[in-house]
């Protein structure tokens, strides 16, 4: 079975060319049902680590 696009959220590139918020964005405009997203929880190149971050739930506004 192949990987879908979606499935890399691009969270091993560097956040200061790619920013939580922007791979956030993406991820939930492409991830389609049945997609299996793969999320690491700390990658050396990036200094703002996009997991868990971006999994933690928000107080609603």
């Amino acid at each position: 079975m192949g990987w879908a696009p979606a499935g890399f959220p691009g969270d091993e590139l560097p956040s200061e060319t790619n920013s939580n918020a922007q791979l956030l964005k993406k991820a939930l405009r492409d991830v389609r049902t049945g997609d299996i997203l793969l999320a690491h929880l700390g990658i050396w190149s990036r200094k703002d680590p996009w997991a868990p971050a971006v999994l933690e739930p928000r107080s609603p506004a």
